[in-house]
């Protein structure tokens, strides 16, 4: 009669920790992350006057409000707009 070698594991490293049996969910497809498109422009008046700096396409030529060195206001189309 032969003797039976031992069964060895074949990974035993590897513990699994999900449940048996459960249903496992089908992959979820994702939209690829849309790339921000960014233009260089160039600022006249204000506390940035002759500044080159860079927009997104998507929100405008526009800037949020500034509060810098003193003067409040923001850029529209470029150009400074005192608040």
């Amino acid at each position: 009669m032969r003797k039976h070698k031992p069964r060895i594991a074949k990974n035993p490293g590897c513990v699994y920790t999900g449940q048996v049996g459960r249903r496992m969910s089908p992959p979820k497809h994702r939209l690829p992350s849309k790339k921000v498109e960014r233009v260089s422009k160039y600022l006249v008046g204000g506390p940035l006057d002759g500044c080159t700096v860079r927009l997104d396409r998507t929100g405008g030529l526009n800037t949020l409000p500034i509060l810098l060195r003193g003067q409040a206001g923001r850029y529209v189309a470029c150009k400074w707009v005192p608040a």
